[in-house]
């Protein structure tokens, strides 16, 4: 199956993530079937900090854009949080 062709199941996804992330503290949360990746966005607080450190993803901060972004080994799943 070709990259633009495969299915994700979004919902279960989401379902298992919601287990360990309040999506209340985030305030976007794409879906990109293209690149099989879920990505939040929220402001810089410690409830998203440790929801980071629970789905083991390393937080490094990018001067340019005033952001702290990270995703996870398998790059399913990217958070971004504004400072």
């Amino acid at each position: 199956m070709s990259d633009l062709t495969k299915k994700i199941n979004v919902v279960g996804r989401l379902a298992t993530l919601s287990k360990t992330v309040d999506f209340d503290n985030f305030y976007n949360i794409n879906i990109s079937i293209r690149n099989d990746q879920i990505a939040l966005q929220g402001n810089l607080n410690p409830e998203n900090t440790k929801v980071a450190k629970k789905l083991n993803i390393f937080l490094e901060y990018d001067n340019n854009m005033e952001i702290l972004r990270g995703e996870s080994e398998d790059g399913k799943l990217r958070i971004v949080l504004t400072v």
